[in-house]
C-alpha cells in the first residue's frame, strides 16, 4: 500500500458519513416540506371557514381539515351543519370536493365551479307546528352571479314526519341517493337524480329550483312498484288519516270482519308523481298516478277476490280518481270508475261498478244494501248475470243510487211461489231504493 493511499477502512467510513449526511438532508428537507404542506392546509382550511361564515352568516358549521389533492381540487373533511338546541346535526358529510378556479385562488378569491358531497347524511324532521327543521336555518347571503354545480354521491336522507293524535311518528329513509344540480341561470338549477326508498324501491327524479323566486318542482317515477303490506304500512305511517279513512270505509261494508289488517293487497304497478311550489307560499301542488299492471285484492267483507287488476289511480290536491280499473274473479270480469272530490261536501263523488258473467250465489249480497239483499233473497236467483252499480258518496257513507241485474241463462225460485223458473230474461232494476 502506498503511503498516501487511503485505507479501505477510512474510505468506507467516509462513504457511510456521506450517506448519513445525505439522509439527514433528505429527511430534513422532507420534514420541512411536510411542515410547509401542513401549514398550507391550515391556511386553506381557515380560508374556507372564513368564506363559509361570509356566505352563510348565522349557520353553525364545523369542519375538520382541508387540503389540495393532486388534481387541483380542495378536499374538505368532517363537515357538519347543526341547529341550536339540537344534538343531531341536520347534515353531515365525511368528505367533500371543491372544484375551484386556481388562478383566482392565487389572488385570494374562491370561485367554485363544482361541489361534490361524498356519502352525506341529512336528518330532516317535522316540528310539532308542521314546519320543518331545515326552515330554521338562516337565509344564505346572496351568492355571486355564477352558481356552482352541486353533486351528491351515495347520500342518505332520514325524514321524520310528526304524527297527530296517538299515532307513532313516520320515518322514511332514502338510501343510495345520487343528485346533480346543474345551474341554469342565476340562482336557478336543473335537478336530476335517483334514490332508493325503503319499502318502495328505486326512484328516478327530475326537477328544477329557482332560489330567487322561491319556486320549485319535482317529478319522479318508481317502476315495478310492489304494492303490498310494506307499502301500505309506509303510506299509513306517513298519513294516519289515510289509514283511519280506510278503516272507516271498511267498517261500512257488510260482513263480520271489516278490519283494515285483514286487507290483502299484492299488486305491481308504475308510479309517477309531480310535486311543486309554483309561487312564494306554503301551498304545494301534487299529483300521483299509479298504473296497475297485475295483482290481487281481497278482504273478508267483500266475498269476491279480485285478480289481474289493471287500470289507473290518480290522486291530487283536488280529487282521488279510479280510472278504468279492471279485474277478474274466475269467469267474472269487472270494471270500476269513480272519483272522490276533496273539499267539496256538496258533491263528494261516486263510483260506477259493472261486472259481466257474475255467478249468482250468496256472494251477490255483499254488493247490495238491505233493500237489494231483500229483493235477491225473495227471488233466489241462480246462474249468471250482468251487474251494474251506481254508488254515491254522502256525509253518512256510501249510498247505492242504482243497481241493475240482467240475467244470463239463469233461473229464479220465488219465496211465495217456490217453483223454478228457467231461462229468465229481463232486467231487475233498483233505483232510489225501489
Amino acid at each position: 500500500m502506498r503511503p498516501n493511499e487511503p485505507s479501505p477502512s477510512n474510505f468506507k467510513a467516509v462513504t457511510i458519513w456521506v450517506i448519513v449526511l445525505l439522509g439527514c438532508l433528505v429527511l430534513g428537507g422532507t420534514g420541512y416540506l411536510y411542515i410547509q404542506w401542513m401549514r398550507t392546509d391550515d391556511i386553506l382550511a381557515q380560508k374556507i371557514r372564513d368564506e363559509l361564515r361570509k356566505k352563510l352568516p348565522g349557520w353553525q358549521i364545523s369542519m375538520g381539515r382541508a387540503r389540495f389533492d393532486f388534481q387541483g381540487r380542495i378536499r374538505l373533511y368532517d363537515l357538519k351543519v347543526s341547529l341550536p338546541d339540537d344534538d343531531l346535526p341536520i347534515a353531515e358529510c365525511p368528505e367533500a370536493l371543491l372544484v375551484i378556479d386556481r388562478d383566482l385562488l392565487a389572488q385570494g378569491q374562491i370561485l367554485l365551479h363544482q361541489i361534490q358531497f361524498l356519502q352525506p347524511q341529512f336528518n330532516i324532521a317535522q316540528n310539532d307546528d308542521g314546519s320543518w327543521n331545515y326552515q330554521e336555518l338562516p337565509i344564505p347571503k346572496e351568492l355571486d352571479n355564477t352558481s356552482p354545480e352541486w353533486i351528491i354521491r351515495q347520500g342518505t336522507i332520514f325524514v321524520a314526519i310528526r304524527s297527530t293524535d296517538d299515532h307513532a311518528d313516520a320515518k322514511i329513509v332514502f338510501r343510495s341517493t345520487n343528485v346533480n344540480l346543474v345551474p341554469s341561470g342565476k340562482r336557478r338549477y336543473v335537478l336530476k337524480g335517483d334514490t332508493t326508498v325503503d319499502r318502495a324501491g328505486l326512484m328516478s327524479l327530475n326537477g328544477d329550483v329557482d332560489l330567487e323566486a322561491k319556486t320549485w318542482s319535482l317529478n319522479g317515477t318508481v317502476n315495478a312498484l310492489r304494492l303490498g303490506p310494506d307499502l301500505l304500512g309506509l303510506v299509513s305511517t306517513i298519513s294516519p288519516t289515510f289509514r283511519d279513512n280506510l278503516h272507516q270505509n271498511l267498517q261500512r261494508l257488510p260482513g263480520e270482519s271489516s278490519n283494515v289488517n285483514d286487507l290483502v293487497l299484492d299488486a305491481q304497478g308504475d308510479l309517477s308523481f309531480t310535486l311543486s311550489q309554483p309561487h312564494d307560499s306554503k301551498d304545494q301542488e301534487y299529483e300521483a298516478r299509479l298504473k296497475l299492471r297485475g295483482g290481487k285484492f281481497s278482504h273478508p267483507a267483500i266475498a269476491y277476490q279480485l285478480t289481474d287488476m289493471q287500470g289507473e289511480i290518480i290522486a291530487n290536491n283536488r280529487e282521488f280518481r279510479i280510472k278504468q280499473l279492471t279485474a277478474q274473479n274466475g269467469p267474472t270480469s269487472c270494471r270500476i270508475d269513480g272519483v272522490v272530490h276533496r273539499n267539496n261536501p256538496e258533491k263528494p263523488g261516486g263510483f260506477v261498478i259493472s261486472a259481466d258473467e257474475v255467478v249468482l250465489d250468496e256472494r251477490i249480497n255483499t254488493l247490495l244494501n238491505d233493500r237489494g239483499q231483500a229483493a235477491v233473497d225473495q227471488i233466489q236467483p241462480s246462474g249468471r248475470a250482468k251487474v251494474s252499480l251506481l254508488l254515491r258518496l254522502t256525509p253518512e257513507g256510501v249510498k247505492l243510487d242504482k243497481a241493475e241485474i240482467i240475467p244470463l241463462q239463469c233461473s229464479i225460485r220465488h219465496q211465495k211461489f217456490p217453483y223454478p223458473i228457467e231461462r229468465v230474461s229481463g232486467v231487475l232494476r233498483l233505483t232510489d231504493g225501489v
